[in-house]
């Protein structure tokens, strides 16, 4: 019996050496598949998302077993480049490795070569569309994009285009009612007065967009292309939320959590789904991306009178908005505007 046993571990451990050799044959027989980031890969053609598992725990390599097999399907798809998602172990005790893949006509590095090489290269390496991203640069991308608007109660915008002096917001419609007139507060406290006359609604959107003309310098939000979110994608919320009992002060919030699900037609666009935390005011702020590109429009929170909140959130994507904006008498053109790369 324990012969038996011992044949049968042998056969058992034969049998996971050979499929880590044969994955790293496989991988080697071809150039590699390079880690990216978003940013690095904005201009290549997406492929599809991949998944890699092992359920052979440590003695399969673990994680790494698990991004070898994601890694395998990555080549099999053609892809030259993979952003990697959701690494880890599953409460079965499986180990996961999922990654968006992408053809590139030449192959990006790195994060960290292409890094050092934007230091060598660039005088402003922190512009380099090779640089990755830190997490700081985001919340304060958010901040600088992020403006409140006041009128009928609060809510948020995203400064998304300027022409001339005149910039031009982005909200949700729900946030700005026939009240006769509307203030956009924008960096550290510069106030705009806008008439109601002057703001533009689209039609089967929950989106408006507020014009206000100054001379001042505003930066003005990047964006996304909502088409490539996928469900688990870290996005950060951004907003101004009303003060209330606990939050006494008006503060500008930036909430991070993931895309946990999408829905398709919804009849005023709210198709992206999170599970980050909002509140009442943050309406009509950016979703972005890990890049700090809007993906999205904030305005919808899941729940009932009876349950309240459930902590799901929801979106409009941006590229919803880019698709309809022309219905509404907006000329992307005119306001420099394209779809998300």
């Amino acid at each position: 019996m324990r012969q038996n046993c011992v044949v049968q571990a042998s056969v058992a451990f034969c049998y996971i050496l050979q499929q880590v050799c044969d994955t790293n044959f496989a991988m080697a027989a071809s150039p590699p598949v390079v880690e990216a980031d978003e940013r690095m890969v904005a201009n290549c053609q997406f492929l599809g998302t991949v998944r890699g598992t092992n359920s052979w725990g440590l003695l399969g390599g673990g994680e790494g077993g698990a991004m070898k097999g994601a890694l395998k399907k990555a080549k099999e798809k053609g892809a030259t480049n993979i952003v990697w998602g959701t690494v880890g172990i599953e409460p079965s005790g499986v180990f996961v490795a999922t990654g968006k893949v992408y053809q590139c006509g030449q192959v990006v590095a790195n994060s960290r070569t292409a890094a050092n090489l934007a230091v060598s290269q660039s005088a402003n390496p922190v512009s380099s569309l090779t640089a990755t991203p830190q997490k700081q640069d985001v919340y304060k991308t958010a901040r600088d994009i992020t403006v409140l608007i006041e009128g009928d109660g609060n809510a948020s915008g995203i400064i998304i285009a300027k022409s001339g002096q005149t910039y031009y917001v982005l909200t949700a419609k729900h946030a700005v009612k026939n009240v006769k007139t509307y203030t956009v507060t924008v960096g550290e406290g510069k106030k705009y007065t806008v008439a109601y006359s002057q703001i533009t609604s689209l039609a089967n959107l929950d989106l408006a967009i507020i014009p206000f003309s100054s001379s001042q310098t505003y930066a003005i939000a990047n964006l996304g292309n909502s088409d490539r979110v996928s469900q688990g994608d870290n996005v950060y919320v951004s907003g101004w939320p009303g003060t209330e009992q606990a939050i006494t002060k008006r503060t500008h919030l930036v909430t991070d959590g993931r895309i946990v699900g999408l829905q398709k037609g919804d009849e005023d666009g709210y198709e992206l789904m999170y599970g980050n935390s909002t509140a009442p005011g943050m309406s009509g702020g950016p979703v972005l991306d890990g890049n700090g590109r809007v993906v999205g429009i904030h305005g919808r929170a899941a729940g009932n009178q009876v349950s309240g909140k459930v902590g799901i959130n929801l979106g409009i994507p941006i590229n919803l908005f880019l698709q309809r904006a022309p219905q509404a008498g907006l000329s992307l053109q005119k306001l420099g505007l394209k779809s998300g790369i």
